[in-house]
């Protein structure tokens, strides 16, 4: 019976002492959990505003490769599945309305500045300016940024335009040039390269890489959340075409957005397969599109089944429209059974 009792009162001691310890750990850790933390993390809207001087299609609906200098960034843009808006210097007038939204908050995670206008007097620049203090970041590309809003974001000065083909060096780490030295990509070459190039000076911003004496890629921490960064290549073109020059602008990105989700596909090891025109009339007449029709047998043995066994998708534009020499008139493609004046057989509506 005294073991018993000897027994219990150790427990009711234990528990006691336990008690007493986990209060005190309350006491020192609920004044820490009662604090905001220091420094806050800002997440910014996952969304993009592209500044354009000119959009060549006047509805602001098609993009053009051969006509709109801006589209390499755009097809990167859609690529990398970042939701952007476009927003042309031509036509729309850059202020507030388009950079916050009716709480004040701003709707944009990073502005990407394609414009190079010598003057930008029709446009609200201090907007932009308040906007990057409120938290949203500037990526720019190929601009003198000849506006003194945008010359204090950036904390750069236009000085003039020159020419070379010296080498562009890495000068400082950063997380925008990490990927370049896990790349052994330090250095660029530019040997044929006489593109017309900026040369910046520094009014407070890193630069990170250079040509000789000429900034090439700046970063800048201006007042508020915001950040700016630019980037001096000679052309657009380049973040599509250039690993280098595409590695810096994504890297940009990512550190202008904060995050970025990006598809996990690897577009250069894959091949998109289109198949144009089903249903037109020119194949019937033209000597160099004397295609015989694709029976059923063929499409299922030779198109469905690979792509069967491989995963994969083939899209077809077909033309709904079968333009009739003989009556002049738009008829169904799909009730078109004939031998074409070359003699091939042509089945549409196999």
């Amino acid at each position: 019976m005294h073991t018993i009792d000897r027994r219990l009162s150790r427990i009711t001691t234990l528990a006691t002492e336990i008690c007493l310890g986990v209060l005190l750990i309350l006491l020192e850790v609920l004044p820490v959990w009662a604090q905001p933390p220091a420094s806050p993390w800002l997440l910014k809207p996952y969304q993009a505003l592209l500044v354009v001087e000119h959009w060549n299609d006047a509805a602001s609906i098609l993009v053009d490769h051969e006509k709109d200098e801006f589209q390499p960034v755009a097809a990167l843009l859609k690529a990398w599945s970042v939701p952007f808006d476009i927003l042309r210097l031509d036509q729309q007038h850059l202020d507030a309305t388009y950079l916050f939204d009716r709480s004040g908050r701003v709707r944009y995670g990073v502005v990407i500045w394609l414009a190079d206008l010598s003057d930008y007097s029709k446009h609200n620049l201090v907007s932009l300016e308040q906007a990057v203090h409120a938290g949203t970041s500037l990526l720019v590309v190929r601009s003198r940024f000849l506006d003194p809003a945008l010359e204090r974001i950036l904390g750069l000065k236009f000085k003039e335009s020159y020419t070379a083909t010296d080498p562009v060096q890495l000068t400082k780490t950063h997380f925008i040039t990490r990927e370049l030295l896990d790349r052994k990509m330090e250095q660029l070459g530019t040997l044929g390269d006489y593109g017309t190039r900026f040369w910046v000076e520094s009014q407070g911003a890193d630069v990170l890489i250079t040509q000789v004496q000429h900034p090439v890629l700046t970063v800048h921490r201006p007042q508020g959340e915001g950040s700016a960064v630019w980037l001096g290549a000679t052309s657009l073109a380049l973040m599509r075409d250039s690993t280098y020059w595409r590695s810096l602008f994504f890297r940009s990105l990512l550190w202008s957005l904060g995050y970025v989700v990006k598809p996990d596909v690897d577009f250069s090891r894959r091949i998109v397969m289109e198949m144009d025109d089903w249903g037109t009339s020119d194949k019937g007449f033209l000597s160099y599109w004397r295609y015989p029709i694709p029976d059923e047998e063929t499409m299922r043995t030779r198109l469905i089944a690979p792509l069967e066994k491989r995963h994969a998708i083939a899209t077809a534009n077909v033309i709904t429209g079968y333009v009739d020499r003989k009556t002049r008139r738009i008829i169904s493609p799909w009730t078109q059974k004939f031998t074409d004046v070359y003699g091939v057989q042509q089945d549409y509506a196999g």
